[in-house]
Order: C-alpha cells, then structure tokens, then sequence
C-alpha cells in the first residue's frame, strides 16, 4: 500500500474520472474513484474535525460517521471488487504479462495475515489485498481483505470482504475477515 503512489498513478492515467472510465469500460461498475488517496485522506480528516467541532451534535460520533461513509470519495461495493478481480484471474482485465505480476505480488503480500489468509484450510492459496481505514471516535472507517483464493485442485474464487462502521475492535474485526473464508 503506496498511498502516494497511487495518486501518481491516477495523475498519469488523467485523473480519477479517467481512472473511472477505464473500469467501466472495462465492465467493472460499483467502483467510484473521485479523489485519490489524498482526496480519501481529507475526506476523514474533514470527518474527524467535524466531530470534534461539535461535541455535543444532537447525533453521537457513531451515528455520524455512518451516516458520513457512503459519501466516501473512492469506494466500492464488494460485489464489483469481486468481478473485478475474477476478471483478473481469468486473464481479461489486463494483458498477461501484467495479470501474472500483478497476482505474484498480491500472493506475495505480508499484510492481513489475520484477515482472509487466517482462514485457509491446507493447500489453498491467497493473492489478496487489504486495506485499512482510521478509526475516527471509535468507528472503524474500513477493514477490508479481497483476493483470490486459489483450492488445492485449482479453482478459484473471488471474494470481497468490505467493512465499516463497526466499533468491535480491529482483532474482532479481523477474525469476522477470516470467517468468510473458513
């Protein structure tokens, strides 16, 4: 996760609405890009200063957040990330070249050995990504794990666990993660 990179990426591909086009052209829709990374990052802050401003709204911090995160700038259902990435592994998202390393680094990834991988019986295999948003008044802002698992026979499938809003703890979170793929 190279935040910084990212929006290098979306400035040299036009812009998130550029970087929107391509997907749905693509056929991936229920993936919105507006704001990049930095975008996504004062988004929260924005979120965080507003609650502290009014400590005493008639709403509680959680009941504000929640109302606040399906106005989150970039975001995704589970539904559309999961199309995306079986597109991915049947090699019609991306050339073969790039679909081969983009799944040997996402096989490779160390982060969110609780989530997904946590879950795997014997012999599967994970190409995943994770991600991760602040906690804002002890409302989790996201807990996210989406890969493709791969069963000892070779198939595959696409999953998309997307989470937020929640105030359970991060462990409790995590091992929720780890029970869609158990």
């Amino acid at each position: 996760s190279d935040n910084p990179s990212v929006d290098v990426l979306i400035r040299r591909l036009g812009g998130p609405t550029a970087v929107d086009r391509a997907l749905e052209s693509r056929g991936l829709v229920g993936i919105d890009i507006t704001a990049g990374e930095d975008g996504l990052q004062r988004f929260y802050q924005e979120l965080q200063e507003e609650i502290e401003r009014f400590p005493a709204a008639p709403f509680p911090p959680v009941t504000m957040i929640r109302t606040a995160l399906p106005y989150d700038p970039n975001r995704a259902t589970a539904l559309a990330a999961a199309r995306g990435l079986a597109a991915l592994a049947k090699g019609t998202l991306l050339g073969a070249d790039a679909t081969a390393r983009l799944l040997a680094v996402h096989e490779a990834a160390s982060t969110g050995r609780a989530r997904l991988e946590a879950g795997l019986a014997p012999g599967w295999k994970l190409a995943h990504k994770t991600g991760t948003g602040p906690t804002i008044a002890g409302v989790d802002t996201g807990t996210n794990d989406i890969g493709i698992l791969t069963a000892p026979d070779g198939g595959r499938f696409a999953v998309a666990v997307l989470s937020a809003g929640s105030t359970a703890s991060g462990v409790d979170r995590e091992a929720r993660i780890a029970a869609v793929s158990r």
